[in-house]
Formats: structure tokens, C-alpha cells, sequence
């Protein structure tokens, strides 16, 4: 997931919780099946 957001110019800590807008665009990224859409 840290990898996923750094490779889309998205700032993330090195630990601890990412914050939920992390998430709704790995989860835009990937649609909601998981699956890549891109």
C-alpha cells in the first residue's frame, strides 16, 4: 500500500495508520472487487 501511494506522488508515513483518503484512492485505483482497473 506505502509503495502503491509513493509511486502516485501520494505522501505517507513510513509507520502507523495511513489516513482514509490513502485508502479511497487505492480503492478508486482498484475498484471495489480489488481488481485493477488501470
Amino acid at each position: 500500500m506505502r509503495a502503491w501511494a509513493r509511486g502516485h506522488g501520494i505522501r505517507v508515513p513510513d509507520r502507523g495508520r495511513l489516513r482514509p483518503q490513502i485508502w479511497d484512492a487505492w480503492r478508486t485505483a482498484h475498484g471495489a472487487d480489488g481488481i485493477d482497473q488501470g
